[in-house]
């Protein structure tokens, strides 16, 4: 483990009763994890409780924390994840991203593997919303606003790395649209401004 991390008591791994390792995840699959986070106030004795029903508002007291929520999202951000939801009142927050971000590592990895069900689950959410995404590329390469084309504008741009290889060489990342990462990685919201 990095030095820097911090292991929090109680955080540690514990299999059910009769769980075994079946074999090690292969790292450039997608997976979620769904934390659940800690009450900002404890629920009142058994004898305290109300005796009748109490309001969202009332409940509101016995659900996480806005600041907890915020650094775990945060925090696992930085480390690749993205955030698929979070709900203060379940004190749950759950995430995404490659095995190898999840398992320990702390960059990304896994390519067009690891990025293509992210974005396609961003494009599910922005559909959720009323809007129809549809054939998207059309949509990046067209011109926008401002004289950009819509994909430096809905996208983040990725500057340094390459995908070279010994055998089959490759490209490296630079400053707007590249043969190496495209656009960049997609923002969410950028991207669904964009989508009328």
């Amino acid at each position: 483990m990095n030095a820097a991390y911090v292991p929090i008591q109680g955080s540690s791994r514990v299999p059910l009763p009769g769980a075994q390792v079946l074999g090690r995840v292969n790292p450039g699959k997608n997976i979620e994890v769904t934390l659940k986070l800690r009450r900002q106030k404890p629920l009142p004795d058994i004898d305290a409780r109300p005796t009748k029903p109490m309001s969202r508002q009332d409940l509101a007291q016995f659900g996480a924390n806005d600041a907890d929520i915020t650094k775990v999202v945060d925090t696992l951000g930085a480390l690749g994840l993205q955030l698929l939801s979070k709900n203060a009142a379940t004190r749950s927050v759950r995430m995404s991203g490659p095995v190898l971000v999840v398992d320990g590592h702390a960059e990304p990895n896994g390519g067009t593997s690891a990025a293509t069900p992210l974005v396609a689950s961003l494009i599910v959410l922005i559909n959720a919303t009323g809007k129809r995404v549809g054939y998207l590329t059309p949509l990046l390469y067209a011109a926008g606003t401002q004289g950009k084309f819509n994909g430096s504008v809905g996208c983040d741009d990725v500057v340094s790395g390459d995908n070279v290889t010994a055998h089959a060489g490759g490209y490296h990342a630079a400053t707007g649209y590249d043969a190496c990462c495209g656009w960049g990685t997609p923002n969410g919201k950028s991207l669904a401004q964009l989508i009328t």
